[in-house]
């Protein structure tokens, strides 16, 4: 198991893309920490801090991999790239982009699912796309994949009566 401190070094663009999006929605970004994790609020208390004044270093210094992220995320997840492409797009013809399935844990069976990224990407947009749970083979676009996150919140706020926010303040 990776722990928490060993990855605090990671600098991924893809992750900075997402984090940031996160930060135009602090509250979602918060509930999303306290929930989505493995164990619930394993992510908020692991004392990860993004290291955005590094990956700012690279970009302004053209430098497109950080080697010892790089390195760290290789030994710690040897099967996923670390990049989503191999070269610097902005200044390399010729850069091929690597996309993987998505994961994430489908909230029907509660099994890790994979699921094509822009067929994933094409449901959030264009609202008429449906993915398919690879795990339960489960059909769903972006109404009943977020009505059933809404349903398993209202049942978790239920179960604990204690709020929507369950961690220390």
């Amino acid at each position: 198991m990776v722990s928490a401190a060993s990855l605090s070094p990671l600098i991924k663009r893809d992750v900075a893309i997402i984090f940031h999006a996160h930060c135009l929605s602090p509250f979602r970004f918060f509930a999303d920490m306290l929930c989505r994790g493995s164990p619930p609020t394993v992510l908020w208390h692991a004392d990860m801090i993004f290291p955005l004044e590094r990956l700012r270093h690279l970009i302004v210094n053209r430098i497109w991999s950080d080697k010892e992220s790089e390195k760290i995320w290789n030994e710690a997840f040897p099967t996923t790239p670390y990049q989503l492409w191999d070269m610097d797009p902005t200044v390399t013809p010729g850069a091929t982009l690597k996309l993987q399935e998505m994961e994430m844990i489908c909230p029907w069976c509660k099994n890790v699912a994979g699921i094509d990224l822009a067929r994933f990407t094409n449901m959030h947009c264009r609202k008429n796309v449906v993915c398919i749970c690879s795990s339960c083979e489960r059909n769903f676009d972006i109404d009943s994949l977020s009505a059933q996150l809404l349903r398993q919140d209202l049942l978790q706020f239920l179960r604990v009566q204690t709020g929507w926010y369950y961690g220390p303040w």
